[in-house]
């Protein structure tokens, strides 16, 4: 995301990015979770052995939509 405009970078400017010094790319840009993806938290398991995580769709870094959560006490969320 650009954090000046506050818009997603298009996969299109990726190789434009990625050639900008580390310094301007920190400064100007942030990496966001959009889209469907899998976060783990931390690699933390509870005592069954079964990993702290949410799968599904993410909107601007916050989670959105559908998605499965699993959490380290064993509870879960679908929805």
């Amino acid at each position: 995301m650009d954090r000046n405009t506050k818009s997603l970078v298009p996969e299109t400017d990726n190789a434009k990015i990625a050639a900008l010094p580390a310094a301007d790319l920190a400064t100007n840009y942030e990496k966001i979770r959009h889209g469907y993806g899998l976060q783990i938290y931390n690699g933390q398991r509870n005592a069954d052995g079964i990993l702290t995580k949410y799968e599904g769709q993410w909107n601007m870094n916050v989670r959105n939509g559908n998605g499965f959560a699993i959490y380290q006490d064993g509870s879960s969320y679908k929805g």
